[in-house]
């Protein structure tokens, strides 16, 4: 497109910026981009990493912006590179049953994610459904976390696949995030 503009900013960095562009959209163009590199250069092994950031999600002025994609530059190559990486928004659901005594007052997702901060990662009570939800932008990776209930009470996620032992005799919840 017109608008979209290719920019070297380093020896052997580049960055393109596609304005008004959806993170889906930006993932399947710089797709496109990785593996035309891939095709146009195999007798040589030339491939690419890509790390994507995007507007308002990652950072909102070009100098959170790049270092978001640089940080994901990097991730990518620590788990293969010749990919693209982004940020992926995951869900998380806390739903308190019913019959095990008073619902809590508030719930709190900690982890890794956050460096374990209470003061981050409050969940926000849907009324209708009558369950707690957190969303979190994380970068790809695996994710040890728990659920703090009422600023006390530590529990894993009753909905986690995967839990590994968190040093203290108990086990923390672990989610994966995928490129």
């Amino acid at each position: 497109r017109r608008e979209d503009l290719p920019v070297r900013y380093g020896g052997d960095e580049f960055a393109a910026i596609l304005p008004r562009t959806s993170q889906a959209d930006a993932q399947a163009v710089l797709e496109r981009v990785r593996a035309r590199v891939e095709s146009e250069f195999r007798e040589a092994g030339v491939t690419v990493s890509i790390g994507l950031a995007v507007s308002p999600q990652d950072g909102e002025t070009p100098k959170t912006l790049v270092a978001r994609a640089d940080e994901l530059l990097y991730r990518v190559k620590e788990f293969g590179k010749n990919r693209v990486g982004g940020m992926k928004t995951i869900r998380l659901v806390y739903r308190p049953d019913p019959q095990a005594g008073p619902l809590p007052q508030q719930v709190t997702v900690v982890g890794d994610f956050n460096g374990w901060d209470r003061a981050q990662g409050r969940m926000a009570f849907n009324m209708e459904h009558q369950m707690w939800v957190g969303e979190l932008r994380l970068k790809p990776g695996t994710y040890r976390y728990k659920m703090l209930l009422d600023k006390d009470r530590w529990i894993e996620d009753p909905r986690a696949l995967d839990r590994a032992p968190d040093g203290y005799g108990g086990f923390s919840s672990v989610t994966k995030v995928g490129f």
